[in-house]
């Protein structure tokens, strides 16, 4: 089974910018750390997708992580990143092919900055994205993402991945191959609370599994999200043998 581990990473919650985010720097180092060490416990590796703020609060620990071979990758929600976008309802793909390419341009060189690479891949802020972007980001030099969720329709951000494949495939652009991973809410770690979060998939005849949260949620020790992710990952160690 191929298991992918991810983590958005956003910026620490300000009133002024509308959005969700972790309450605080500890809790989000914290959240990033432990969801790292659970993952580094199964011999599994997390793809870290950080917003240009996170990666400037978080620096060291990125930089850290990434020798110990979880992957760095951007993350771009508008709302959070232009003092412009703040409180507004507006992703990238509300937004035509050149204005992406200007603001993904942007963020790429602001997370280059902070952590002295250049992000691996891409994933936008809710699922906004278009076909066009693809080809931006191709263009910009970066061939792999988590960009699509199959099936999902938001009118208000542009986004419609209706059919798109529940498996990991390649898109063809004229810059180039992009590789995309999809992801699902299959198995969202979020608070980690309600039956509903529990996996809605057979682990047993599963093939792909994208595991996902966000750098608010705890996965210390003996909290519900840690023997969560750890008992799934343990099955499927054992599935895999």
């Amino acid at each position: 089974m191929n298991i992918y581990l991810s983590m958005d990473c956003e910026r620490i919650w300000e009133k002024e910018i509308g959005m969700k985010g972790p309450a605080s720097l500890i809790e989000s180092a914290l959240s990033i750390l432990n969801f790292a060490k659970l993952a580094e416990s199964h011999n599994q590796r997390v793809e870290f997708f950080i917003t240009p703020q996170s990666a400037e609060v978080h620096a060291p620990i990125f930089i850290d992580l990434a020798k110990k071979g979880h992957i760095l990758s951007l993350h771009l929600h508008l709302p959070s990143y232009k003092e412009e976008f703040f409180g507004q309802k507006i992703e990238l793909g509300n937004l035509s092919a050149d204005k992406q390419y200007n603001y993904i341009k942007s963020a790429i060189e602001d997370f280059e900055k902070c952590l002295g690479v250049k992000p691996h891949g891409f994933r936008p802020g809710m699922g906004s994205a278009s076909a066009e972007t693809f080809e931006v980001l191709t263009k910009l030099g970066i061939n792999h993402g988590s960009i699509t969720i199959p099936d999902l329709v938001e009118k208000r951000y542009k986004t419609d991945w209706t059919d798109w494949p529940q498996e990991p495939h390649t898109v063809k652009t004229e810059n180039g191959d992009f590789h995309n991973k999809p992801l699902t809410d299959n198995l969202w770690i979020d608070t980690a609370k309600r039956s509903e979060n529990l996996p809605k998939v057979n682990l047993k005849t599963a093939t792909y599994l994208p595991i996902y949260s966000h750098n608010w949620v705890d996965f210390s020790e003996d909290t519900f999200a840690h023997r969560y992710l750890n008992d799934i990952l343990t099955y499927i160690n054992v599935l895999n043998k």
